[in-house]
């Protein structure tokens, strides 16, 4: 929602406050802001590697924009489990987003198990929120790839 803001602020003194609230509920409905996690995700993944690795140079493939959905493993053969063609959405993510949504979503089931809110007291409601923004960026990381999917 912060990240929302500034664009908020510009469609209000542009326009009027109508149209930046619209705007922004449309954001919301359409759950932007699940892109915007799984997309900081990606851009810091590719980031550090760039740092860590070195970086590469842009080479063009000469290919236009996807516009066929793409399986989640990879083809399979008509007959058998064996799969025609490797590949797919799990296999694109699971490093970048799977392992570290499916490790955080463990880590946190783990401090609620024992007892992680109990001894909070006054701060209770922080922790609530805490746990919202865990929420968001868990269901980011482990749904964002399917919800998105532009193939």
């Amino acid at each position: 929602i912060a990240s929302s803001l500034p664009l908020f602020v510009e469609v209000w003194s542009e326009r009027s406050f109508k149209v930046a609230l619209v705007r922004f509920v449309k954001q919301l409905c359409t759950l932007s802001p699940l892109l915007f996690i799984f997309q900081g995700k990606i851009i810091g993944h590719y980031v550090t590697n760039e740092l860590r690795y070195g970086g590469a140079t842009y080479v063009s493939t000469g290919r236009g924009l996807p516009t066929e959905r793409r399986p989640f493993v990879g083809e399979a053969h008509e007959q058998g489990l064996k799969l025609k063609k490797v590949g797919g959405l799990y296999l694109d993510y699971a490093a970048i987003a799977y392992y570290d949504g499916v490790m955080l979503f463990v880590g946190t089931v783990l401090a609620g198990l024992v007892g992680g809110g109990s001894g909070a007291g006054t701060a209770r409601s922080q922790l609530a929120w805490i746990f919202v923004s865990l929420s968001l960026v868990i269901v980011s990381w482990l749904f964002a790839p399917f919800i998105f999917n532009p193939y």
